[in-house]
Parts: C-alpha cells; structure tokens; sequence
C-alpha cells in the first residue's frame, strides 16, 4: 500500500540525474588516461571505477529510496496495534439527493441525523468528527470533545450543500479516514451512513487503506432494496435516458462488502430497533480495548537504507587515491 502515489513521479528525477553522471563519468575516464599516460592505464581505471561508478550508483539509489520513504509505502508484514478504550469517531455522512428519499420515513438523511445524535448521546465521553460526501468528501466540523459544534454542523447537512453531483464513497470514507488526530493512543472509528448507490469512485481502495491503518468501521443502510422515485431539488420525478422514472434503492451488498472486508457491523435503519441495537453494540465494544491488524509502514526502512547510500557516497567521494599519482 502507498499513502501517498503521487510522490511517485519525483522517481523521474533519477532519468537526468542518470544521464548526467553517465555523461561526467566517461568525461573523467578519458581525461584521467590523457593525464595518466598508457602505462598506468589499468590502474587508474580501476581506482575510477571504484570512486566514479559505484559512487554514482550509490547516488542514484539514495534517490530512489528516499523517493519511496516520502511515498509512505507500508510493508507486506501486518502488525498488532492494541487500541484503547477511549475513541475518536468519525461519521462519514452519503448528502446525495437519493437520500432524500422517503422509503423510510422521515427521510433516508432524517434517519441518519437522529442515529449520530442517538450515538452522540449514549457515547458522551468519546471525540467526534463529521464528514459529508456527495461527488467528493468534505470535512465539516474536526474531531473535537465539543459535541455541541458536531451537533451544530449536523442541522445544516442537506444535499444543497454542494453542487457536486454523483456519490463517491471512496471519497466519504478516505476524507474521514484523514481526520484522525495523529500521535494519539486512542481507538478510531467511521461511521458510515448510506444507501450505498456508488456513481464515481472505487470503494475498494478506501477499504484497503482504512485497513492498513488499523480504522475500525461501522456501516448503516439507508433505505430499502425495494426503493422509491427519485426526484430532483423542484419535487420533480427524475427520469433515465428512455423516460424511465428513476428508482433509488439500498444497494446492501455494496455496504456489506465495505463492512465485512473491515472486520465491521452492518446495520439497515430500516429494519425495526436497528438502531438502538447498533448503538448498544458500539457502547459495549467501545468500552473494552481491542487487538487490530494494521500494515508495517516501511518508509523508516527505505529512510534508512536511503541515509546509508548517502554515507558511502560521500565516503566513496572523498577515499584519498593513494599510491596512484
């Protein structure tokens, strides 16, 4: 897993760089036999090569390495994190117009808000965070002890918002991934509330990356499979291409998926006592500490492999060339 792919393209670097020290090095090949003379050929070659080539290989994979150390890759290896007790809990809440649907009543979106202030008020001691997504993921109020603040933000939430169109849970899920305070030894969890009907984006890389970072997550299903109308923000009945009215439902295996690839809970708000039995759940499992799997970051080991490259070059770069002249 790389945290960040985008420092990748630094690694062009290494092509001029390269170029440059192939340049140099048959420039000082040539220079050092017109200085030297035929009869001490073998000899400086050999020095040379010690002093110009592996010093410069030594350059080019300091390069690299440090490339892939700021490039965040974490190792193959898993680790176990033991997660405390006191957590930090992020609600990553889907503002699509298709929540807005009354398939369950009030509203997909009203169901949502009174299950964050049913959770809020029987987990009073945790931190809270409020994230909301449309075409991309937006953070509304940090993770904070001021739950009144969170509470505030969640009376504005509403699909007008934004103008994004579309729903991304990729986005919603990595934009409360990031909220995390880091440097803190307490549990992290997103909350996730949607229908699960996924227009851009690829929820599988959000998955992989919450679980590299020991994140635990809970997901609630907004809606029913059976659905209902869309319409847009004038009440009108949304239509396809052909004409057809368009109906939004819960897309539960999707939802399931993300759940299930974490080690979650899946809970549907339109199943009777859902809710009440989620945020029992959530009480008792957030009062016990708990074992995680998280991947190895190996940035310190390229950082490392990185500084030792640097010390042999300049090592190599300044070794006297004893008996040659």
């Amino acid at each position: 897993m790389i945290q960040y792919p985008g420092n990748l393209w630094l690694l062009l670097i290494v092509i001029p760089v390269v170029a440059i020290l192939v340049s140099n090095f048959q420039k000082g090949k040539h220079d050092l036999y017109r200085i030297g003379g035929e009869w001490r050929k073998h000899q400086l070659y050999d020095v040379y090569l010690v002093k110009g080539f592996f010093s410069s290989l030594s350059f080019v994979f300091f390069i690299i390495f440090t490339v892939l150390a700021l490039s965040g890759v974490s190792g193959t290896g898993r680790k176990i994190i033991d997660i405390p007790s006191k957590a930090d809990i992020v609600f990553s809440m889907d503002i699509s117009r298709s929540m807005l649907s009354d398939d369950i009543l009030p509203s997909r979106l009203s169901r949502s808000k009174d299950a964050v202030k049913n959770i809020m008020g029987r987990l009073p001691e945790e931190r809270y965070g409020l994230v909301v997504f449309k075409g991309r993921g937006v953070k509304l109020a940090p993770v904070t002890e001021d739950s009144e603040a969170v509470l505030l933000n969640l009376l504005s939430v509403s699909p007008e918002m934004f103008t994004s169109a579309g729903t991304n849970l990729e986005s919603g899920l990595l934009a409360a991934a990031s909220m995390f305070p880091k440097g803190e030894e307490r549990r992290k969890v997103i909350i996730l509330f949607s229908d699960g009907e996924n227009l851009s984006g690829n929820p599988g890389k959000a998955v992989q990356f919450i679980k590299d970072k020991g994140i635990e997550v809970v997901v609630f299903g907004a809606g029913t499979e059976t659905g209902k109308v869309l319409r847009d923000s004038s009440g009108r009945i949304v239509t396809d291409k052909t004409g057809n009215e368009v109906i939004t439902r819960l897309d539960r295996s999707k939802l399931k998926y993300i759940a299930s690839s974490l080690g979650g809970s899946y809970f549907e708000m339109s199943a009777s006592g859902s809710v009440s039995e989620a945020v029992d759940s959530l009480a008792l499992n957030i009062s016990s500490s708990r074992l995680v799997t998280a991947g190895e970051e190996a940035y310190t080991f390229y950082l490392f492999l990185a500084v030792l490259l640097l010390i042999l070059f300049v090592s190599i770069r300044i070794f006297p060339w004893k008996n040659v002249f």
